[in-house]
């Protein structure tokens, strides 16, 4: 087929320039499609008989103006076809965020957590031309953000994860060349480089005291949001787990997880929203609850049978924030070191480690894939002073 083609071409039988000029005009044709149905794009003919448009450079509306509407069109197209061809960094991170939302590759609860820390760091050149930008820059560049926002590792790889990504886009989009994934292997970044956070186990964990006495208190002063609370220290589900519970997810011996909360910024609204799936395929889980807590588990039976979600108030599904904001109250009442409703699942995960379960109950009831997670994230001290002091004095140090 490809002779057949070359013999048209030499022998005059195809114009290719004719071809050339009708593939661009159909390109032309689709740009300016794109651009009026979009959002952002308009085309309009003042009072005064000019004709002007609406463009966005460099993150500004623009409203270039010209005699006719031919003569406007052909210059969205020009800027827009420019645009394409050579797109700024924040242009380019933009596309690949939002096709990554648009294919629900993410939640829009990630696709906020990208844009702030997009915003963090790349304010001062998100205008700056990709396609011209080298390897070496971009490596410069990271390695700075490290001292200068004093980046914990944790904060520095969600903004390599988010340049990674944007990055890798533009290469399959040809506006960079170069190999995206040996300039992240390059960076000249080590372990001493971040700022070191030290966890106390007093604020990660309730020890066995406190425990006793957060338990003891919601029980004395039961109610929705305390059998949601007590709910976590018999079952360590996530807290979004907690408040998307339905009343058919539960029995008296264990409970289903099957979605959870997610969070985002909507016209600069906080919207709370049910995502009918877990944090992670591991997330989807039955977790087996003991007979210790069976007495709770009879009363949740009976707290909501007929409501669309098992933790309501006044017809509302409770959320995150009212489970979390109802803990620090707990808290301050039996005089412990104010929590969040996570540290109650660490709790549960500790429990589970030092009573020496099986790893792979372990795993199925925290929703963890590896061990190792429950372990480096999870396992911490929850032994009071008085009761170590006790394990020692069984020891002849002598």
């Amino acid at each position: 087929m490809d002779d057949i083609l070359q013999y048209a071409v030499d022998h005059g039988m195809i114009d290719v320039s004719s071809i050339r000029k009708t593939v661009e005009l159909d390109k032309r044709k689709e740009i300016l499609k794109r651009y009026l149905e979009s959002d952002k794009g308009k085309i309009w003919q003042g009072k005064n008989g000019r004709w002007y448009a609406y463009l966005y450079v460099e993150g500004k509306r623009k409203t270039p103006s010209r005699q006719t509407r031919e003569e406007i069109e052909n210059y969205v197209i020009d800027r827009l076809k420019e645009q394409d061809e050579n797109p700024t960094i924040r242009e380019v991170f933009d596309e690949w965020n939002e096709r990554r939302l648009n294919l629900q590759k993410i939640s829009r609860s990630t696709f906020d957590k990208n844009v702030l820390t997009f915003k963090r760091h790349y304010s001062g050149i998100e205008h700056r031309k990709l396609h011209y930008m080298q390897p070496e820059e971009i490596e410069d560049f990271l390695e700075h953000q490290i001292p200068k926002f004093n980046l914990t590792a944790k904060g520095f790889a969600n903004l390599k994860c988010i340049t990674k990504g944007f990055l890798t886009r533009a290469k399959k989009r040809g506006i960079i060349s170069w190999n995206v994934a040996y300039m992240l292997s390059e960076l000249d970044v080590s372990e001493a480089d971040f700022k070191k956070t030290v966890e106390e186990d007093e604020k990660q964990v309730f020890d066995e005291e406190e425990t006793e006495k957060i338990v003891r208190y919601m029980r004395e002063h039961f109610d929705t949001l305390n059998a949601g609370l007590l709910l976590l220290f018999a079952s360590g589900l996530r807290v979004g787990e907690l408040a998307t519970l339905k009343p058919e997810d539960i029995d008296i011996d264990y409970v289903n997880v099957r979605r959870t909360e997610t969070h985002y910024l909507e016209d600069g609204k906080n919207i709370y929203a049910v995502k009918d799936f877990p944090k992670s395929r591991a997330g989807w889980r039955t977790v087996v609850i003991s007979s210790e807590w069976e007495w709770l588990m009879r009363k949740l039976k009976l707290l909501n049978p007929w409501g669309q979600y098992l933790f309501e108030s006044k017809g509302q599904r409770i959320t995150i924030r009212g489970f979390s904001s109802r803990l620090r109250r707990v808290c301050k009442q039996c005089e412990i070191v104010p929590k969040s409703p996570h540290k109650i699942r660490k709790t549960y995960g500790t429990i589970l480690l030092d009573a020496n379960i099986d790893n792979n109950l372990i795993m199925q009831q925290m929703g963890h894939t590896d061990i190792l997670t429950t372990e480096k994230h999870y396992h911490r001290n929850r032994k009071t002073i008085d009761a170590k002091k006790k394990i020692l004095n069984a020891v002849n140090f002598v």
